[in-house]
């Protein structure tokens, strides 16, 4: 069940946004739309646009790029490949930056496709069969509303990268709210979903970072959702994406985990308390990071104050048992108010 009445929409016709395109060239009826939104991504931003350009299908696509004021080249650099590509290239943009989530969700709001796919302005797509495999999957099985395969992470730095493959042992497999609710199991860049579905988004979707699970729970309440374990892209962790901002050292690190631990009781009170089980299988393993974190940078208040999100059979390790162990005995006489629920 959806609490939708504490939880008002998001009014996506209020985010400004001024379209560029050539009308007379667009094709009229894409079947796949394909949401690039993008940002200061000068280095990145062709290569993402070529993996979309070099799809082969037998079904019209069409690319809208958001992009959002960059202070790079990444503006210009988008407007030369929709003059050279004008039938599939639309561009969303406006006056002044919006920030990530709302220039995401104007760029999802003018997809026309029946299907929508996502791709960054700093990932790209390897696959050249990638839109025509998820296609052909959700034609020939209707009852899915959402399907995602992994891809290739590559962190990036001082132009060295290291790259290994997301999931790469997972077996592919059916997931519903609940396990969304407990980790996410597809990259933006590797997803295709059903467009039409979510046609608001609850305001809560504008908290912390990223947009695309907090998306895939939304969509998962329609029907079922699919992962394949078939590379299809690569996702860059770089300074300039929202990953690296809280993967750069131990304090962001901690910042991103209790953002999602926030986000996820969030989205906990969103449905009613009805996949509870399963966020607090989330809140368990952000917490954890928490304390362990902030036990090795003697930030002990912090610790303390997370430790009652911690199941203590789920800890490994004897040491780290009696350190989680002590630090409850002592949390009664350290902030006995803050215990969480």
């Amino acid at each position: 069940m959806i609490n939708q009445a504490r939880y008002p929409s998001i009014d996506i016709g209020g985010i400004p946004s001024r379209e560029i395109n050539n009308t007379d060239a667009l094709c009229p009826a894409p079947l796949v739309s394909v949401a690039m939104i993008t940002y200061n991504h000068e280095p990145y931003i062709a290569q993402a646009i070529e993996g979309v350009l070099a799809q082969k299908t037998d079904f019209p696509i069409e690319l809208i790029i958001g992009e959002d004021c960059s202070t790079d080249y990444t503006y210009q650099t988008v407007m030369e490949y929709q003059k050279r590509h004008a039938g599939i290239i639309r561009v969303i943009t406006s006056s002044h930056n919006v920030g990530a989530k709302k220039n995401y969700l104007r760029t999802l709001g003018v997809c026309r496709g029946k299907y929508t796919a996502a791709c960054d302005g700093d990932d790209y797509w390897i696959d050249p069969y990638k839109l025509q495999k998820q296609v052909d999957f959700l034609e020939a099985n209707e009852d899915y509303v959402l399907l995602g395969h992994s891809a290739v992470k590559v962190l990036e730095e001082e132009g060295f990268g290291t790259f290994h493959t997301m999931y790469e042992d997972a077996p592919d497999h059916d997931f519903d709210t609940g396990y969304l609710m407990r980790c996410n199991p597809i990259p933006t860049l590797a997803a295709m979903w059903r467009n039409g579905l979510v046609t608001s988004f609850p305001n809560i979707w504008m908290h912390g970072y990223g947009g695309d699970r907090q998306l895939w729970l939304l969509l998962s309440q329609y029907g079922k959702c699919r992962f394949i374990n078939d590379v299809v892209g690569v996702y860059r962790v770089n300074g300039g994406g929202i990953t690296a901002q809280i993967t750069g050292n131990r304090e962001k690190i901690v910042g991103g985990c209790l953002d999602a631990i926030a986000t996820t009781k969030e989205w906990d009170a969103f449905f009613d308390y009805e996949y509870h089980d399963d966020a607090k299988v989330q809140i368990h393993r952000k917490a954890l990071m928490v304390v362990v974190l902030s036990v090795k940078r003697l930030r002990l208040k912090r610790a303390i104050e997370h430790v009652g999100s911690v199941k203590l059979e789920r800890v490994k390790g004897w040491r780290r048992k009696l350190t989680f162990g002590l630090l409850r005995v002592i949390k009664p006489l350290v902030c006995p108010a803050s215990e969480i629920k």
